[in-house]
């Protein structure tokens, strides 16, 4: 193989062995936090109190990669979903539009010929009158009172006489008696007995 050739093929295959993805990108620290809806505390009337975002809000991406070969290509991702592509380089920015209020994880992607990394992920929260942008609430639903022992109910019943007439009454515990039933009948054992019945929670035993 002549020299030329020789040259030409060792420096392709060095080329190819040596090449390399770009390095792992790292985002800037720069405003994360944003608002579909803006109250001007400056403003004189209520018209212009309230500033709302129509067509979303202005989000701006920055990045810098220290090691790897140069990115060709750059993409900016939101809970992996693209929401930016374009050119890439070692150190970037990117600005896009966010409509929708909530919390988004942000990734910036480089690629070259070598493949692509991904750098990683940063919290953008866009806010909202929804309430879309704030954590959920795990409150769990207990009760504020503790257990207690319920008290039992306590009845008593008595039987008074008149004349051939019974009457039977009950008290509950801390009330007033009241009537369950009058029987004017010489029978009037079975008729305090079927009083008892009728009345609920009372034992089955009747106390004159």
């Amino acid at each position: 193989m002549k020299p030329k050739y020789l040259a030409l093929f060792v420096a392709a295959a060095t080329s190819s062995v040596f090449a390399a993805a770009p390095g792992t990108p790292s985002i800037t620290s720069g405003n994360d936090k944003f608002a579909l809806v803006e109250v001007d505390q400056a403003a004189q009337d209520y018209n212009n109190l309230v500033k709302v975002h129509k067509d979303g809000v202005d989000v701006k991406a920055e990045w810098n990669v220290w090691s790897g070969d140069a990115p060709t290509s750059a993409k900016v991702l939101l809970d992996g979903q693209t929401v930016w592509a374009g050119a890439g380089s070692t150190a970037g920015s990117a600005t896009f539009k966010v409509k929708k209020g909530g919390r988004y994880q942000e990734q910036v992607e480089l690629c070259n010929d070598s493949g692509c990394t991904k750098s990683a992920s940063k919290l953008i929260i866009v806010a909202d009158t929804d309430g879309s942008h704030l954590l959920p609430l795990n409150t769990p639903l207990l009760e504020n009172t503790k257990p207690s022992r319920s008290t039992p109910i306590k009845w008593s019943v008595r039987i008074s006489l008149s004349g051939a007439c019974m009457t039977a009454t009950s008290q509950r515990t801390k009330s007033r008696w009241r009537t369950l039933t009058t029987c004017c009948t010489a029978s009037f054992q079975s008729a305090a007995a079927t009083a008892l019945t009728t009345a609920p929670n009372l034992p089955a035993r009747w106390n004159p």
